[in-house]
């Protein structure tokens, strides 16, 4: 079976033999601000695989037509790893509450002009974020300007062992990005990674984050995010009905019941003798997905 994931290693498909070949879209590659049509190379590639996988209900609305042979498999969580509790991180801990905590690469689709206005505002609350920069060219004015603020914390990459410890000592986790082209079409990890912690999250109105209107409150501009965060920070938003609330929620995105459901698709192709196989090991293993 030939897995790809990039549309620029669709050559694979004339370089070497296999049965079955499958497409998994996991972004827009394109990673243009402002929305493009499907590349030839893309369109061609998803209509030569037997199987295309689709990470986002945006992109499975742009993309999901071109070949019958498409599911719809969103990114998900280490359920277990950031449900558990962790001690608290030694260069957190002397960081002030309440955290306003960002997860993740830093990078230009945050919205730094939020983020600095949010800083300015409110004085009283920290702001941290924990991650590598990468490709912050654009936005090199942005980051001088928040990293001046004294009640903004950058923490640095982790290793992703450590990233649950931090989420889970956030006391809202954020998700700011600029509203544009390229992040319509995104489903962020760090969704139900702060979800499985049962801290509150507040996000901006794209698709993927849309679907949890549930459990995550949406801004838009600056004051609306003070308002959510705001509400976010009160004793009602932290009752245990709501902490368990948001836990179930991310509980539906288990990787393990992801990549059950990716391999179930795979192995509807080969026969149903390999889905035979698949459902005994699944009953045999210590949870569903374990093989």
């Amino acid at each position: 079976m030939l897995y790809i994931w990039r549309p620029e290693f669709g050559s694979a498909l004339d370089l070497i033999n296999f049965e079955f070949s499958f497409y998994h879209i996991d972004d827009e590659y394109s990673f243009s601000s402002t929305e493009q049509d499907i590349s030839e190379e893309e369109s061609a590639l998803i209509h030569r695989v037997d199987q295309v996988f689709i990470h986002s209900p945006a992109l499975m609305e742009k993309k999901g037509r071109l070949n019958r042979n498409t599911r719809y498999v969103p990114n998900g969580v280490d359920y277990e790893a950031f449900s558990s509790p962790a001690s608290e991180p030694a260069d957190l801990s002397n960081i002030p509450r309440p955290r306003i905590g960002y997860m993740g690469i830093i990078k230009e689709q945050l919205d730094f002009e939020i983020y600095i206005k949010l800083a300015e505002l409110h004085p009283e609350w920290s702001f941290v974020f924990v991650g590598p920069m990468r490709n912050v060219s654009a936005i090199e004015g942005l980051l001088e300007r928040v990293q001046k603020k004294s009640n903004v914390h950058f923490l640095g990459g982790k290793h992703k062992e450590e990233l649950p410890a931090y989420a889970q000592h956030f006391d809202v986790g954020t998700l700011c990005y600029v509203v544009d082209g390229y992040s319509k079409f995104i489903y962020p990890l760090k969704i139900n990674e702060y979800l499985a912690t049962g801290r509150p999250v507040v996000g901006v109105p794209i698709p993927s984050i849309n679907m949890y209107r549930d459990v995550v409150k949406i801004a838009r501009t600056a004051e609306e995010w003070s308002e959510a965060i705001a509400r976010c920070l009160s004793v009602e938003e932290n009752s245990p009905e709501l902490i368990a609330g948001r836990r179930r929620r991310a509980s539906e995105y288990d990787w393990r019941r992801q990549v059950s459901d990716i391999a179930q698709t795979m192995c509807e192709h080969l026969g149903s003798r390999y889905v035979e196989e698949l459902r005994r090991v699944q009953i045999a293993g210590s949870a569903p997905g374990h093989y």
